[in-house]
């Protein structure tokens, strides 16, 4: 009987054995670290690509509103130009075309007139600089968060490709 007990605690033995190696043996370890390499490198990929697209859309933005932000600077600097060196008819003329967009202008004075428009041209100014600054800002905290949110994406997914990746190992 000995013998017998002996032979089933050999058998379980070499049955645990076998599962041990399978699950925990060299091939179990290599496995588990090619699957973190490949999510790790996925994410990495993302991470780059997503930087760099990140950057190179906030500098488009920036680029495309100084664009704007100039070509309306310098049509204040034509209107500035324009009554500085204008004649009282061209000032009453100006008067017309403000009239008709809804500003209050008395033509019947033009250096008055040119006084008033010449005014509000530098508070103008100062103010496009300001909006201008507080846009290319608001777009870059919207684009940074969008690209947090995206590469967190990115980090969660990766995470769910390696889980899929190790769960789908009987099928390998």
């Amino acid at each position: 009987m000995t013998q017998m007990s002996d032979l089933k605690s050999n058998g379980a033995d070499i049955f645990w054995r076998r599962v041990r190696s399978q699950r925990f043996g060299r091939g179990f370890f290599e496995g588990f670290v090619l699957g973190l390499s490949a999510a790790r490198s996925t994410f990495s990929l993302d991470v780059a690509f997503g930087n760099f697209g990140t950057i190179y859309v906030n500098n488009q933005n920036n680029q495309q509103i100084t664009t704007q932000a100039n070509q309306q600077l310098a049509q204040l600097q034509q209107v500035e130009a324009r009554l500085k060196n204008g004649s009282p008819e061209d000032s009453r003329n100006l008067a017309g075309e403000l009239t008709r967009l809804g500003v209050q202008a008395d033509t019947q004075n033009p250096q008055q007139l040119k006084e008033q428009i010449l005014s509000r041209i530098t508070p103008a100014k100062e103010r496009l600089q300001t909006q201008s600054a507080a846009v290319q800002s608001n777009q870059r905290v919207g684009l940074f968060k969008n690209a947090v949110k995206w590469l967190l994406g990115a980090l969660i997914s990766s995470v769910l490709f390696f889980t899929l990746w190790r769960g789908t190992d009987w099928a390998r």
